[in-house]
Order: structure tokens, then C-alpha cells, then sequence
């Protein structure tokens, strides 16, 4: 009996290597069929194929990349040159050191004609009209000192306009005054 489960254990592992050879002959065979199908000509479409993909891929890209270079090019030519730029700093400095400088010589803070203003914006109006002298005067030394007024060139009127304005009023006042 131990010599007929041998043979019979021999005989299945026979069978079984038969088998598998039968199954790797089988995988090359269907290797070699593969392989035969995918000639030159296939594997030069599968290139082709792929190679129009990334050249696709690869101009989107580039199309972006140079519309955003022309927006960071549109960005810095609407920018002022750095001079340009220091030079309006430097005169706003220079018109901002004279406003202080006209304020301190007219007894004048900057808090006072804050306060006032938005006092006028609040819909007070009963303030007199000696501050709104001052106003005007600082006004007119300011833009006679300063080319910071009106760039049109209608300083001139306005300044001889408000002096008009100033005399009727310190007319008024004098008039108040003695009576």
C-alpha cells in the first residue's frame, strides 16, 4: 500500500509539472503574441500618441506662463519709475513739513482744524469766522509757497476770490465791532 500512495504521489506530481509546463509555454506563447502585435508601426502610434499629449500639455503652459509675464510686465510699466516715487514722497514730506510750519506761525494745531472740520461735515456751523480767517490764510500761503494747488491753474482766481471774501468779512467784524 505505502507503494501505491508513491506511484500515485509521483504520478500526480508528474501530471501537475506537466501542467505547469504546459501553462509556461502557454504564457510565452501568448508573450510572443503580444509582442508580434505591437510592431513598429503600433509602438510608433503609442509614441506619437504621447508625444502630442505632452507638446499639448507643454504649450498650455507656456501660454501661461508668458500671459503672466505680460500682466507683471502691464503691472510694473503702469508703476512710477523708483525716482518718480521718491520724488512724490519727497514733496508730499516738503508740503506736509510747510503745512505744519504755517500752522505753528498762524498759532494754529493740526487737532484744532481736525476738530473744526468735522464739525462742519456734522452740520455745525455757528463757529466764527475768526478760525475760517486763519482757514483761508493758511490756504493762500500754502499755495503761494508751494506748487500743490489746483495743477489747472486756477489758483489765482480762487486766492483773489477768498481775499474778497476775507475783506467782507473783516468788514463785518469791524462793523460789529463798533457799533
Amino acid at each position: 500500500m505505502a507503494r501505491q500512495q508513491k506511484e500515485i504521489a509521483k504520478r500526480e506530481e508528474e501530471s501537475n509539472a506537466q501542467i505547469r509546463k504546459a501553462l509556461k509555454d502557454k504564457q510565452q506563447q501568448l508573450k510572443r503574441q503580444v509582442l508580434q502585435k505591437l510592431d513598429g508601426s503600433d509602438r510608433q502610434q503609442l509614441y506619437e500618441a504621447k508625444l502630442q499629449s505632452r507638446k499639448q500639455t507643454e504649450a498650455f503652459q507656456l501660454a501661461g506662463y508668458r500671459a503672466h509675464l505680460q500682466d507683471m510686465l502691464h503691472r510694473v510699466q503702469q508703476r512710477p519709475l523708483l525716482m518718480d516715487q521718491q520724488v512724490q514722497l519727497n514733496a508730499r514730506k516738503a508740503a506736509e513739513r510747510k503745512f505744519q510750519e504755517v500752522l505753528g506761525n498762524n498759532g494754529l494745531s493740526e487737532e484744532y482744524i481736525t476738530s473744526k472740520s468735522e464739525g462742519a461735515t456734522g452740520g455745525s456751523e455757528t463757529a466764527s469766522p475768526e478760525p475760517e480767517l486763519h482757514m483761508r490764510h493758511l490756504q493762500e500761503s500754502l499755495c503761494s509757497d508751494v506748487d500743490v494747488c489746483d495743477e489747472s491753474g486756477s489758483e489765482e482766481s480762487e486766492t483773489e476770490s477768498e481775499t474778497d471774501e476775507d475783506k467782507a468779512l473783516s468788514t463785518e467784524n469791524s462793523d460789529d465791532d463798533s457799533s
